[in-house]
């Protein structure tokens, strides 16, 4: 079976391998998702006027959309000689 997981490579300059590299199965930040209801007291402190029901319901839809697409880049930054990207792969 086919699972994707959300990556973040950090390069530091001209460099072949990353420096930074972090893989999260979508599975696993779905499940995460699901504590959020134990952080609504951190959550409220800091923006007050964010709905925990709705933000939670937003996230669990984007993330079963992410789990039906294919491989692609979501996001990709060149500062200098720093370059970071985000995707979701297949594995």
């Amino acid at each position: 079976m086919q699972s994707r997981v959300l990556k973040v490579l950090v390069y530091e300059g001209d460099q072949e391998e990353p420096k930074v590299e972090v893989t999260v199965p979508l599975k696993l930040a779905k499940w995460a998702l699901k504590l959020a209801p134990l952080a609504q007291g951190k959550i409220k402190e800091h923006a007050p006027d964010i709905d925990i029901n709705a933000l939670q319901e937003l996230l669990e839809e984007g993330f079963n959309e992410l789990e039906e697409l294919d491989q692609f880049e979501l996001v990709k930054v060149r500062d200098g000689n720093t370059r970071v990207n985000v995707s979701i792969e297949v594995r």
